[in-house]
């Protein structure tokens, strides 16, 4: 009955549509509806907003940092936004969370709200998170707001465009252009409040970034990784945002150096890959104050002759480099402490040697790998930086000879360090994809006495690292049938003499990476020692 009574309303009120008349029934009964709509409406509100007031003031109640000054408040809230998104210079190279900390605070309630959104030192922090499609008016008044409430504090900012949909589409093409050009204005409007800039976009809008003002830039950190590697020459690609910039760190991709308007004479940190090689020994000369420099993935120039000059650099302290090793032959390093080399020859010590005793610089951290260099080779060239009290080899296949070596100068004599063996070193790490010998590692440290007028070299640590994975269908470690395989297991004799190392006070370890298990404390249980 209720239906069908609905329904001849509803059909009454289609007759009446183009009546005028006011007066007519169905308007009559049209407008009571909505009376009583909005009297029900206002009925529930009354009550929502009462128990809405009740809440808060609850909350205010038992709320302890409600308590608290304001001052007080914002204190906390800096202690936990900056142990999550932290300003340390070397916490760049990695976009933070799509969801900052702050927006985590200001859910809890609307004092908390309140107070975030007004400190503008949540706010110096501007991530930008671009994806498939434009830019919205909307999108761009949201960034806006955020910069808007950091008030004219430095800037950190991050601008990604999400590299897994380019490969299909054109990085020059109006899509991409309607995703960041948007945000250009905005972004060259607070240029001169940079004070970190990372932006992973195509070159194209790399080189419309600038400042609008005649402001000087106090940009200290600069992160440039072009999209496009392939769409754009090299030598045509250029960043130049109308004045000079001087950072402190500059990590640069598919760039050559002299197209960047940088001044180089405050750089500390510099990472660079995809660059030519001369424009990375120049780099050590406008650079007077470098300390570190990473250089990976280096390219060849056109012209036949490299290095036309050699360069002397008497700051940079630690040097990494994949490869490439000839660059050595270009450069003096005097107050190197810290070698890190890929190496790419079978004669890598030859390469090295010269460079070492050139520089004379007191190494005391190294690691080398990718070499086929044989035993000797690295004996004699190791007896060149009796410094070293750090040692990392990755890759590079080693033999008996030189862990038995190592063994056999583990004591030195107290008058005369510099014709020994690595006298100080202390850490010595190996990471290789299959197993050796493992007697040779006993070998590393003899628990003898020294004999008088010589000390035991002190050799903290000793860590092996086996990438070796098991044949298909050999037993999993601890099965029964296991070991299978020569060297997942180490014999007892040796085994002994390792814990006797062990006991020494030496960090042996040698780690099964592929199944993450320590080889020394398998074998002991395998050979039930230490078991009662």
């Amino acid at each position: 009955m209720e239906q069908d009574e609905s329904l001849h309303v509803r059909a009454s009120r289609e007759q009446c549509e183009q009546c005028l008349v006011k007066s007519c029934a169905c308007h009559q009964r049209a407008e009571a509806e909505r009376r009583m709509q909005d009297s029900a409406k206002n009925t529930i509100r009354c009550p929502l907003r009462e128990q809405k007031r009740s809440k808060t003031k609850f909350n205010d109640q038992n709320d302890l940092l409600g308590r608290l000054p304001i001052e007080v408040v914002i204190h906390i809230f800096a202690f936990c936004i900056d142990r999550t998104e932290t300003s340390s210079i070397y916490r760049t190279f990695e976009m933070p969370s799509k969801k900052l900390f702050h927006f985590t605070l200001g859910e809890v309630c609307c004092t908390w709200r309140h107070i975030v959104w007004s400190y503008p030192h949540f706010w110096k922090e501007i991530p930008i998170f671009l994806q498939q499609c434009a830019t919205s008016p909307s999108q761009v008044a949201f960034f806006q707001e955020r910069i808007d409430r950091s008030g004219q504090l430095p800037l950190s900012v991050w601008i990604n465009l999400k590299m897994d949909w380019l490969e299909i589409i054109d990085v020059e093409s109006d899509l991409t252009s309607s995703i960041i050009d948007p945000l250009i204005p905005m972004l060259n409007s607070v240029a001169h409040r940079w004070l970190f800039l990372y932006a992973k976009i195509p070159s194209i809008h790399l080189s419309q970034l600038r400042l609008e003002n005649e402001r000087g830039s106090q940009l200290k950190e600069l992160i440039l990784q072009p999209i496009d590697d392939h769409e754009m020459e090299i030598e045509d690609r250029r960043f130049d945002l109308g004045v000079p910039v001087c950072p402190q760190v500059l990590q640069v991709s598919c760039y050559e150096l002299q197209n960047l308007r940088l001044e180089w004479n405050n750089l500390t940190d510099f990472h660079g890959s995809n660059l030519s090689r001369d424009d990375c020994v120049a780099l050590f000369e406008w650079a007077p104050q470098l300390l570190k420099c990473n250089l990976s993935d280096l390219m060849f120039t056109d012209s036949d002759v490299f290095f036309t000059k050699h360069v002397v650099n008497f700051t940079v302290k630690t040097f990494l480099i994949d490869a490439h090793e000839e660059i050595f032959s270009a450069l003096t390093l005097p107050a190197l402490q810290e070698l890190h080399c890929g190496l790419s020859e079978d004669d890598f010590a030859h390469v090295l040697s010269d460079f070492v005793v050139r520089s004379g610089c007191n190494l005391e951290a190294a690691s080398f790998s990718s070499s086929n260099g044989d035993d000797h080779d690295l004996i004699d060239f190791l007896y060149l930086i009796p410094s070293l009290k750090r040692l990392t080899l990755s890759d590079i296949e080693i033999g008996h000879t030189f862990l038995s070596r190592l063994g056999e100068t583990s004591f030195v004599h107290t008058d005369d360090n510099a014709t020994h063996l690595l006298p100080h070193l202390q850490h010595f790490d190996y990471c290789y994809l299959r197993y050796f010998e493992w007697s040779s590692v006993a070998d590393m440290s003899p628990i003898v006495s020294p004999q008088p007028g010589m000390v035991r070299r002190r050799l903290n640590s000793i860590h092996f690292e086996i990438e070796c994975e098991l044949e298909r269908g050999a037993p999993v470690p601890g099965a029964v049938g296991w070991p299978k395989k020569r060297g997942q297991v180490i014999d007892r004799k040796t085994l002994e003499r390792m814990l006797e190392i062990i006991d020494s006070g030496v960090d042996l370890r040698i780690i099964e990476v592929n199944w993450n298990r320590d080889i020394i404390q398998v074998s002991k249980k395998y050979h039930r020692l230490g078991v009662d």
